[in-house]
């Protein structure tokens, strides 16, 4: 009988009165476990075609990861005057230790967009009202037997191509939609 992994999901959050320095870097974009309270002051996008969400906590002893880590990133359309298409994006786990520039890309999933991939313009939705300025786009990253050392750390590092439009990656603190959610399988033994 094979070993049962475990997933742990983690949300892609900005926090703007909190931050963390690991690896030469300092974060305010974390992974969580669950969401800390809406109160707190945030940061609901970022407009930049690159964000790292780095998780706080070490998270094993060691511990591998081992399947697929799944899940989903939300993009926005800031312009108020122009739609725009998302092209392709790319979301990467990355393991690191507290050694700057020691960052080693564990997983990654890459999806090339040819359609349904309209970022209407800010407030804007389509004729038939399902497209509109947000898109949700889906993870399914297969990983083997990566090890994470007790010593590491783990990135969520999302990037995107897109033309037209002023595109913002998602990050809002609250489950009302989650903007970004990653399922992430855990295994005992590599």
């Amino acid at each position: 009988m094979p070993i049962e992994g475990q997933y742990r999901t983690y949300y892609g959050i900005h926090l703007n009165h909190y931050s963390y320095t690991w690896g030469g870097t300092t974060y305010n974009k974390l992974l969580t476990d669950e969401y800390p309270s809406e109160e707190l002051v945030s940061t609901a996008s970022t407009q930049a075609t690159s964000a790292a969400f780095l998780y706080p906590r070490l998270v094993g002893n060691p511990t591998y990861i081992d399947g697929v880590a799944s899940g989903h990133i939300t993009f926005f359309n800031g312009s108020s005057g122009a739609s725009a298409t998302l092209d392709d994006y790319t979301v990467s786990l990355i393991r690191t230790d507290n050694v700057p520039g020691n960052e080693v890309t564990i997983g990654s999933f890459t999806n090339t967009l040819t359609a349904d991939n309209i970022i209407y313009k800010a407030g804007d939705f389509s004729a038939d009202g399902t497209l509109s300025d947000t898109l949700v786009v889906p993870v399914y990253m297969v990983i083997d037997k990566k090890k994470v050392s007790v010593d590491e750390k783990i990135i969520i590092k999302i990037t995107y191509n897109s033309t037209n439009g002023t595109v913002w990656i998602g990050h809002y603190n609250g489950s009302d939609p989650d903007d970004i959610k990653i399922k992430i399988p855990y295994a005992p033994v590599g």
